[in-house]
Protein backbone atom coordinates (compact mmCIF):
# COMPACT_ATOMS: atom_id res chain seq x y z
CA UNK A 1 0.00 0.00 0.00
CA UNK A 2 1.40 3.45 -0.87
CA UNK A 3 1.60 6.14 1.02
CA UNK A 4 -0.62 9.21 0.82
CA UNK A 5 0.77 12.24 -0.48
CA UNK A 6 0.92 14.98 0.94
CA UNK A 7 -0.97 17.99 -0.75
CA UNK A 8 -0.22 20.68 1.93
CA UNK A 9 3.14 21.92 3.67
CA UNK A 10 3.08 21.60 7.30
CA UNK A 11 3.50 24.68 9.23
CA UNK A 12 4.22 24.47 12.74
CA UNK A 13 2.26 27.53 13.25
CA UNK A 14 -0.51 25.50 12.76
CA UNK A 15 -0.69 23.39 15.54
CA UNK A 16 -1.07 26.74 17.84
CA UNK A 17 -3.34 27.93 15.66
CA UNK A 18 -5.68 24.60 16.28
CA UNK A 19 -4.75 24.51 19.39
CA UNK A 20 -6.53 28.12 19.85
CA UNK A 21 -8.94 27.12 17.69
CA UNK A 22 -9.34 24.07 20.19
CA UNK A 23 -9.30 26.28 23.52
CA UNK A 24 -11.55 28.28 22.32
CA UNK A 25 -14.69 25.22 21.26
CA UNK A 26 -13.95 24.17 24.76
CA UNK A 27 -14.84 27.46 26.37
CA UNK A 28 -17.82 27.77 24.10
CA UNK A 29 -19.23 24.26 24.93
CA UNK A 30 -18.66 25.00 29.05
CA UNK A 31 -20.00 28.45 28.35
CA UNK A 32 -23.48 26.49 27.04
CA UNK A 33 -23.14 24.17 29.42
CA UNK A 34 -23.16 26.82 32.31
CA UNK A 35 -26.05 28.99 30.89
CA UNK A 36 -28.68 26.51 30.71
CA UNK A 37 -27.42 25.86 34.56
CA UNK A 38 -27.59 29.57 35.18
CA UNK A 39 -31.07 29.94 33.49
CA UNK A 40 -32.30 26.57 35.69
CA UNK A 41 -31.01 28.82 38.88
CA UNK A 42 -33.10 31.53 37.87
CA UNK A 43 -35.92 29.48 37.01
CA UNK A 44 -35.80 27.83 40.63
CA UNK A 45 -35.30 31.35 42.00
CA UNK A 46 -38.03 33.06 40.51
CA UNK A 47 -40.24 29.60 41.55
CA UNK A 48 -38.82 29.82 45.37
CA UNK A 49 -39.74 33.53 45.59
CA UNK A 50 -43.28 33.19 44.02
CA UNK A 51 -43.86 30.89 47.09
CA UNK A 52 -42.90 32.97 49.41
CA UNK A 53 -44.44 36.14 48.52
CA UNK A 54 -47.74 34.11 47.72
CA UNK A 55 -47.02 32.33 51.36
CA UNK A 56 -46.97 36.07 53.07
CA UNK A 57 -50.58 36.38 51.30
CA UNK A 58 -51.74 33.13 52.71
CA UNK A 59 -51.55 30.97 50.22
CA UNK A 60 -51.22 27.41 51.42
CA UNK A 61 -49.87 26.04 48.76
CA UNK A 62 -46.65 23.70 49.36
CA UNK A 63 -43.67 24.53 46.50
CA UNK A 64 -43.69 21.17 45.36
CA UNK A 65 -47.64 22.28 44.35
CA UNK A 66 -46.02 26.09 43.08
CA UNK A 67 -43.65 24.38 41.08
CA UNK A 68 -46.41 22.18 39.44
CA UNK A 69 -48.74 25.63 38.89
CA UNK A 70 -46.00 27.41 37.41
CA UNK A 71 -44.74 23.81 35.25
CA UNK A 72 -48.83 23.67 33.78
CA UNK A 73 -49.39 20.42 35.73
CA UNK A 74 -52.63 19.93 37.34
CA UNK A 75 -52.78 20.46 41.10
CA UNK A 76 -55.45 19.82 44.24
CA UNK A 77 -55.48 22.74 45.74
CA UNK A 78 -57.93 26.25 46.40
CA UNK A 79 -58.68 27.50 42.71
CA UNK A 80 -57.85 31.33 44.28
CA UNK A 81 -54.88 30.03 45.59
CA UNK A 82 -53.87 28.08 42.04
CA UNK A 83 -54.67 31.64 40.83
CA UNK A 84 -52.60 33.61 42.87
CA UNK A 85 -49.21 31.65 42.05
CA UNK A 86 -50.20 32.00 38.24
CA UNK A 87 -50.63 35.85 38.68
CA UNK A 88 -47.54 36.28 40.50
CA UNK A 89 -45.65 34.24 38.10
CA UNK A 90 -46.53 36.09 34.89
CA UNK A 91 -46.25 39.33 37.14
CA UNK A 92 -42.71 38.31 37.79
CA UNK A 93 -42.10 37.57 34.34
CA UNK A 94 -43.27 40.92 33.12
CA UNK A 95 -41.06 42.71 36.05
CA UNK A 96 -37.80 43.64 33.75
CA UNK A 97 -40.33 45.37 31.18
CA UNK A 98 -41.45 47.37 34.01
CA UNK A 99 -40.10 51.17 34.80
CA UNK A 100 -39.71 51.72 38.20
CA UNK A 101 -41.25 55.10 38.59
CA UNK A 102 -44.00 54.69 36.24
CA UNK A 103 -47.35 54.53 37.45
CA UNK A 104 -49.37 53.31 34.57
CA UNK A 105 -46.53 50.04 35.33
CA UNK A 106 -47.92 50.20 38.56
CA UNK A 107 -51.04 49.54 38.10
CA UNK A 108 -49.69 47.01 35.20
CA UNK A 109 -48.25 44.95 37.91
CA UNK A 110 -51.17 45.74 40.24
CA UNK A 111 -53.28 43.81 37.20
CA UNK A 112 -51.05 41.09 36.52
CA UNK A 113 -51.21 39.95 40.48
CA UNK A 114 -54.73 40.72 40.98
CA UNK A 115 -56.06 39.29 37.86
CA UNK A 116 -59.37 37.67 38.77
CA UNK A 117 -58.80 37.82 42.15
CA UNK A 118 -60.26 41.43 43.09
CA UNK A 119 -62.56 44.03 41.27
CA UNK A 120 -60.26 46.68 41.17
CA UNK A 121 -57.55 45.07 39.86
CA UNK A 122 -55.34 47.51 37.69
CA UNK A 123 -56.65 50.44 39.31
CA UNK A 124 -56.00 52.49 42.69
CA UNK A 125 -58.24 51.37 45.08
CA UNK A 126 -61.48 53.57 45.73
CA UNK A 127 -62.20 52.84 49.59
CA UNK A 128 -60.68 51.18 52.60
CA UNK A 129 -59.34 48.30 52.62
Amino acid sequence: MKPLEKFFTEDPKWHEKIGAIHALLERVKISEEQSGDVLHLRKLNRILSVHASTAIEGNQLTLGQVTDVINGKPVWGPPKDIKEVQNAWHAYNEMPGYVPWSVDDLLRAHANLTDTLIGESGQFRSGGV
